[in-house]
Parts: C-alpha cells; structure tokens; sequence
C-alpha cells in the first residue's frame, strides 16, 4: 500500500481527497501549511513522520520553522517530494482583493462580512468619503473598463499555465478543459473541484506513472464550496460568456452567526460599517492606494457618481 502525503494551503485538501478517490488502497494524508505546528512539536518529528512516505506532494508555501526554503528546501531532504502550483486566477474576480489593517505593531487582513474578501471599489469609496450607495453607482462597465477589470484575462492565463511550468507540471491541456466547463474558480484563489481533481491526475501520472481514472467529478465533495464565493459580476461575465451576478456567500463558519448570502447593496452597507470602525488610515491596499495617489483617476470616479 502505498502512503502518500499532500502539504499545502486549503487546495491541498481537495488533491488530497481526488487521490483517496483514484488510489483507494493507498494511505493518503494531507497537512495545511499553517496547520504544521499543530501536529508536530519539533523538525525531528516533521522529518521522521515524512520519511514514512512514498510520496510527498507539496504546494510552494511556508514550511518554517520545519523546514527552511519552502518546497525547494523540502526537495532537499526528500528525493521523493513533487511539487503543484498554487491555483490563483484573478480574471473571473477582478475586483476581490485583501485589506492589510495596520494598526501600531499589528498587520493582519481586515474582515468583510464574507471574511478576509473584500471589494477594491468599497474600500475606494469609503476612502473617499463616498456613500454606500454612491459607490453602488461605481460598479458599472464604464468603471470596470477604465480600470482595467477586463483586461486581466491574458496575465491570470500566463501566471498560471508559468506556475504550472515552475512545479513540473504542463497545464496547458487541462487549462482548456477548465476555461470550457464555465468558471472554474470560486475566488481568486479558490478553485473548484475539477482543477484540484485534474492536478491529482497530473502528480499521479509523473510519479506512479498511473494513466487510468475513473470519472470522479459526481463522487467527490467541494469542500471550498463551503468557504467564501465571490460573484462573476454581471458585466464581467458578459464579455467571458458566462452568466454574471451580485450575490456574495459567505463561509458556513460565519453563516452560522447570521447572514449567509448578501446583495451587493447589503454587501457594501455592511463592509462600510465595518471599515467605519477603523481610521481611513489604517485600511490599506496597494491597488487602492494607487488609485486615491492618481487625482485625474479619482477625480473620474467621483464624476461617475
């Protein structure tokens, strides 16, 4: 029986479970990065519990303070380590993005109603002493032009297919299939199931030299379909040809304080009050940012409300 085991962020659970489903009488175990210390007290058990394993599957992601370098320090120590990218694919969400909240000695995301998501055009308009819904007006394919919110198809393509090439693994292929299934993302970098499912294949095929699959799709349950689901919104999924929305959802370990789903409107209301718990300061994004320091492009926004 063969043991295998997959470190990684929160993608590392669903390649875990995709290679469960296609090895049945192999041993499979999973580890989230930021999980380690939860499970090991030291680097003499990290590296005893590893040396267990016929193959270890890893994303590029901290290690410390087990294991120096990432996953190119874990290759040190271990022939039998095979790297997969982390999926990231901003084009489908271009408008998600995180809030550093630095306050004196303290940097760490700021929370919307839906977690650590956030809308790069709420934080614009509360930064600028705009209303809710002022900024309501803000989310249209006039806006969404200007800054360049369809222009961000080629870039998430060639860092991700580049990513892929980094890892050892060609998803040229496979990157088709995806595009043509509709949005194969439920974030930026939330995947759905059929790429992690597809990314198991791969590692499976350059280590095991496995070539048959069952169909796994219709067994297999997306776990991050639980978490945060950003929305293609509409006018962006106009263009990409799929069908859009402004409906938020937010992880089952918040809906199970409250509000599951949110409106844009809602959506917005709730993130101001949010920020309005903050000095303006202390909220930062470096696209935001950008933005507020560029006047003829604030100026434009203002005049769109």
């Amino acid at each position: 029986m063969a043991r295998i085991l997959v470190i990684g962020n929160c993608q590392a659970e669903s390649v875990a479970e995709s290679i469960r489903f296609f090895r049945p009488d192999s041993f499979v175990k999973h580890l989230l990065s930021w999980e380690l210390s939860r499970w090991y007290d030291s680097s003499e058990a990290f590296v005893t519990d590893l040396r267990s394993f016929d193959a270890v599957f890893c994303q590029d992601v901290d290690l410390a303070p087990f294991v120096d370098g990432k996953v190119e320090g874990l290759k040190a120590l271990f022939s039998n380590t095979f790297e997969f990218p982390i999926i990231v694919f901003p084009a489908y969400h271009p408008d998600l993005i995180y809030i550093t909240l630095a306050q004196p000695n303290v940097a760490q995301f700021f929370s919307s109603p839906i977690g650590s998501y956030n809308s790069a055009l709420a934080l614009f308009g509360y930064k600028s002493d705009l209303s809710p819904y002022q900024t309501r007006r803000l989310f249209t394919d006039t806006v969404y032009a200007r800054l360049g919110y369809y222009d961000m198809w080629e870039s998430s393509q060639d860092a991700l297919l580049k990513a892929g090439r980094a890892s050892g693994l060609r998803l040229d292929d496979v990157f088709t299939t995806w595009v043509r299934s509709g949005c194969f993302m439920h974030s930026i970098n939330h995947a759905k199931m059929a790429p992690l499912i597809d990314i198991a294949r791969l590692l499976l095929g350059k280590t095991f030299g496995q070539t048959t699959f069952e169909e796994a799709g219709p067994f297999l349950v997306d776990p991050a379909a639980k978490d945060a689901v950003w929305p293609i919104y509409p006018e962006i999924g106009e263009r990409l040809g799929l069908r859009g929305s402004y409906m938020f959802r937010c992880p089952d370990y918040i809906a199970q304080q409250g509000q599951k789903y949110f409106s844009l409107d809602l959506f917005l209301a709730e993130s101001f009050k949010s920020f309005g718990f903050f000095p303006k300061a202390a909220l930062t994004s470096d696209r935001v940012d950008a933005w507020l320091a560029d006047k003829p492009l604030t100026d434009w926004l203002k005049a769109q409300v």
